[in-house]
């Protein structure tokens, strides 16, 4: 995957959401810009973009939150002016769930995606945990435009 996001669409006037334009019934998408509330957005879209029962609705909408917060949270996409940019394609047996954010924060090259050994009293820190949990794997890479995309693969059907 080496197509921008940069260039696509951008969140509405007002920080609303914009969904994106595809061809394809089984690929939708969303745009949000860095205010945390659109989380809430990304959550109701995912679970609605689905189609499915509503426990994979629950784990897809579950897994697009966390990766969602954690591209605010961690990335240029949580600072004024940026834009996380989430996709779910739908295939034969399961979601592709796809987060992409504006890359890492000047000075924090090295801040990419990965599972912290996290102490159970301290708060934060299980979002990956959780998406690993309910997904078949997830993993991420850095587009030719320094944007970063991380990708989980959510069952579409009981395993």
């Amino acid at each position: 995957m080496s197509q921008s996001h940069r260039t696509g669409p951008a969140p509405l006037p007002g920080g609303r959401p914009r969904r994106l334009k595809t061809c394809s019934p089984t690929h939708a998408g969303i745009v949000i810009g860095p205010e945390p509330a659109s989380v809430a957005h990304v959550r109701r879209w995912a679970a609605g973009a689905t189609h499915g029962t509503p426990r994979r609705s629950h784990d897809v909408a579950l897994a697009a939150s966390e990766l969602t917060t954690n591209a605010l949270r961690h990335s240029r996409s949580g600072q004024q002016g940026g834009r996380v940019v989430v996709e779910l394609l739908t295939r034969e047996d399961h979601y592709l769930l796809r987060v992409t954010d504006d890359g890492p924060r000047p000075g924090e090259q090295d801040q990419f995606p990965r599972v912290r050994d996290t102490a159970a009293e301290v708060p934060g820190g299980l979002g990956l945990c959780l998406v690993s949990a309910i997904s078949r794997g997830w993993s991420w890479l850095i587009n030719t435009d320094g944007t970063v995309t991380v990708q989980a693969e959510i069952p579409s059907r009981a395993q």
